[in-house]
């Protein structure tokens, strides 16, 4: 389940590039390495070492390096190395992002082309997740039918990060809900018709996950009808999404700035709806949608410490993204 608490739709190796780089704020010492060459000293470091070396070749693209990486980082999408491969598509992903301009906007471009290509021939499905969630942070049209590719591998963790990686990029790119959310909404369809007639792979619930992401009237609706129309084991699932979206309500600074003023923005009554069925979670039947009705709502009220702080943490983020939106 994906939520502004925690995250574990997908596993953890696909976010490890994104955690380390997250986690450096001091300039780089003066006469580091070259980007290729400290590219080809990740292939034989080990350990902390290659943790590093990463966080180097990221501050070499802050620093204006972006398209060196990437042409760095080429070859090795097709290295024989899983791990060689995986550290690729992520720091293609970061130094893409990391680009601004029309520079940025052409390498994003290559560097999704790049992914694609990866995406159609890779095997390994840990690779794979990870191409799915660095396609979703290029944010461009294109990703759409990439990711709706990817989110129909038989491979039900490969499928995960399809799903979710649909989600955010619905998120931060309302213009694409045209597309996404009839995609998602068909596939929930299709899984709860299928519940019980198939093994339980968890893809059911990734899709409601995915749903709440998105500011739309008609994710909630399928989410609401998911709820009346599922087992139990859902619950928690539609209360989470519900909790998100009714999230947005009482903290707007939450939303990524694209949502405002879009034509398919949920307005006050549908949030109010999906306020009401939070409450209407915490009579279920199951003690695990109780549960997590009333976190969400205790959240979105702040009425304890722990939440309140998690809510203040996540406004401040959503602060700097506006601040440096604006700059």
């Amino acid at each position: 389940m994906y939520s502004v608490r925690w995250q574990t739709g997908c596993a953890p190796c696909v976010m490890v590039l994104s955690a380390l780089v997250a986690g450096c704020a001091s300039p780089l010492p003066s006469g580091v390495p070259g980007i290729a060459e400290l590219v080809e000293e990740y292939t034989h470091a080990v350990g902390d070492r290659r943790r590093t070396i990463s966080i180097e070749i990221m501050q070499a693209a802050d620093d204006g390096g972006s398209e060196e990486v990437l042409d760095a980082c080429v070859p090795i999408l097709n290295d024989r190395r899983r791990d060689m491969r995986q550290a690729a598509v992520g720091w293609l992903a970061t130094a893409a992002d990391r680009a601004r301009g029309e520079a940025g906007a052409a390498l994003r471009a290559r560097t999704l082309e790049l992914l694609t290509e990866r995406a159609a021939v890779e095997t390994d499905g840990r690779v794979r997740m990870a191409v799915a969630h660095s396609i979703a942070r290029m944010r461009l049209a294109d990703c759409v039918p990439v990711l709706m590719g990817i989110s129909l591998a038989p491979d039900w963790q490969v499928a995960h990060s399809g799903l979710t990686a649909l989600g955010r990029l619905g998120d931060g790119r309302p213009d694409l809900l045209s597309e996404i959310t009839p995609f998602l909404i068909q596939r929930l369809s299709t899984e709860i018709e299928e519940l019980g007639a198939k093994p339980d792979d968890g893809v059911t619930g990734t899709l409601i996950s995915a749903l709440g992401e998105l500011d739309d009237a008609r994710a909630l609706d399928a989410i609401e009808k998911a709820y009346r129309a599922s087992p139990a084991g859902l619950g928690c699932f539609c209360m989470d999404a519900g909790g998100r979206i009714a999230l947005r309500n009482r903290h707007p600074v939450l939303d990524d700035l694209p949502h405002r003023g879009h034509e398919l923005e949920i307005t006050d009554a549908e949030r109010a709806r999906a306020d009401a069925l939070l409450r209407e979670g915490q009579s279920h039947p199951s003690e695990p949608v109780r549960e997590e009705a009333a976190i969400w709502l205790r959240m979105i009220a702040a009425e304890d410490t722990r939440h309140a702080t998690e809510l203040a943490a996540i406004e401040a983020k959503a602060a700097a993204r506006e601040a440096e939106a604006g700059r």
